[in-house]
């Protein structure tokens, strides 16, 4: 386990899986490679796979721009919702649990 999956609460991991799975699947509709995704958000292919497998959490703008890219602009609000939530930190750290 990594020091980063012991610092983020169970809730937040599955948020973040589900919203990687959902990016993930709306990239593979839409035909875009990894690379070309990462590149419309500069980052890297890496950094979309990191955020498709949940290891890594998506900002807001990327799960809405990513939303665009692939065609589905009408889930862009669903998809920064998780994004917005899986990046919350748990109720603990802050009271000093960090």
């Amino acid at each position: 386990m990594t020091r980063s999956e012991t610092r983020t609460d169970d809730g937040q991991l599955i948020l973040r899986a589900r919203l990687g799975a959902s990016l993930r699947q709306l990239r593979e509709q839409a035909g875009i490679t990894p690379a070309a995704a990462g590149r419309h958000i500069d980052r890297s292919a890496s950094v979309i796979s990191r955020i498709e497998t949940g290891r890594q959490p998506a900002q807001v703008s990327y799960a809405r721009s990513l939303a665009v890219l692939y065609g589905a602009p009408e889930r862009s609000d669903e998809l920064a919702d998780l994004a917005e939530r899986g990046n919350k930190r748990a109720w603990w750290f802050a009271y000093g649990a960090e």
